[in-house]
């Protein structure tokens, strides 16, 4: 196909040519933004594109297999995984893979009860992205709702926030032997447009419209992330027979997310599909609803009217093929739906689900290699 690429320097778009430039000359203000675990680990390797990209890949192949095998995750749930659009991600010079693996361990440390686990995983998550102001809070809301009282809890509590700090000093330490400044991801995050603002609507992207559809399905992903603070009590009963901590950190890392992008980017996702599906907290979301949707008669109609109009937000209906298109992503969403229910009368769902993924990740893959931005 001409255009697509021919050596490991095609895959070197956006981010990695920050980490890039940040593992063979250290820091610069502007690229605060990014973290240090990811160019010091190229630094290890050398600099090698093909290196990283081989590191990359193996380490999230161990991470899904190890998350997959320890909550039970069944095949339709595991393949439509495998198939989310941007899981490309997991193979090139970009943090997902790492990320990835570090929350996996905080989520074995909680099915666990492994305080060291947690410790670790959370202090590797904050030194590779910035997610200390989402992961964080959801892991003690977690930890609080599902705990004997905040009273009793309080040293799993204290231990996260710990291990945040120590991230936070490491990420602070680090950049300031290069630039002299403290805290300087901070300012960082201003400068490439993130700070407090209302969102304006239509709701919008980078990338073009494909790439807005997709932020948008995000965005009704992470704020399905809400739903446990809508149970009776906004508490779950403890069960031994179901990782309901681990369910109740991955809804809401999803949620803190989605609002974090929300309140930050004045109505723009840009990211936010990386943010929401490339994680194993979206991987738990799915494998925890599968099985447990029931939707009969008239409420298919519901559902999809709903879905219609949650996609009026993002200018669905400025022309008749924009709101067409948002309608096919509708239609891929309730297949999905009927993918999650048990009965013999949807079991075609399940594979055209996954034919359907797989088509749209190819898609997405083929427009990152070609320079298009999909994240």
């Amino acid at each position: 196909m001409t255009g697509m690429p021919v050596s490991w320097s095609d895959l070197m778009h956006f981010d990695a040519e920050h980490y890039a430039a940040i593992a063979s000359g250290g820091y610069v203000p502007f690229r605060q933004a990014f973290f240090p675990l990811m160019p010091k680990l190229w630094q290890v390797l050398g600099g090698s594109i093909p290196a990283i990209c081989i590191v990359n890949g193996l380490t999230y192949i161990a991470a899904l297999t190890w998350l997959a095998w320890r909550i039970r995750v069944g095949t339709t749930t595991l393949l439509l995984f495998l198939c989310i659009p941007n899981a490309f991600y997991f193979f090139i010079p970009y943090t997902e893979s790492l990320f990835f693996a570090f929350a996996v361990l905080t989520i074995i440390g909680l099915l666990d009860r492994s305080a060291w686990k947690v410790a670790v995983g959370l202090f590797l998550c904050s030194v590779t992205r910035p997610t200390f102001t989402t992961l964080l809070p959801a892991i003690l809301l977690a930890v609080h709702f599902t705990g004997p009282g905040l009273n009793r809890d309080w040293r799993t509590a204290t231990l996260c926030i710990v291990s945040c700090l120590m991230g936070i000093f490491f990420v602070s330490m680090t950049q300031h032997a290069d630039t002299g400044e403290w805290l300087g991801f901070y300012h960082a995050q201003s400068g490439w447009g993130n700070k407090l603002r209302l969102p304006t609507f239509p709701l919008r992207s980078w990338g073009g419209n494909d790439v807005v559809r997709l932020d948008a399905v995000a965005m009704l992903i992470g704020s399905a992330g809400a739903a446990p603070l809508f149970i009776t009590g906004m508490r779950w009963p403890e069960d031994p027979s179901h990782p309901t901590r681990v369910v109740l950190l991955s809804f809401f890392s999803l949620f803190m997310v989605t609002m974090l992008v929300l309140v930050l980017r004045g109505g723009e996702l840009f990211s936010l599909n990386r943010f929401i599906f490339a994680t194993p907290f979206f991987l738990v979301m799915l494998n925890s609803v599968q099985g447990s949707v029931s939707i009969t008669g008239w409420r298919w109609l519901w559902l999809f009217l709903v879905l219609e109009a949650y996609f009026l937000m993002f200018g669905s209906f400025v022309h008749i093929q924009t709101f067409l298109w948002f309608s096919a992503v509708v239609g891929f969403l309730m297949i999905v739906v009927a993918a999650t229910m048990v009965r013999p009368m949807v079991q075609w769902a399940k594979p055209l689900a996954i034919l359907i993924a797989f088509i749209v990740q190819i898609g997405f893959t083929v427009k990152f290699l070609l320079g298009g931005w999909v994240a």
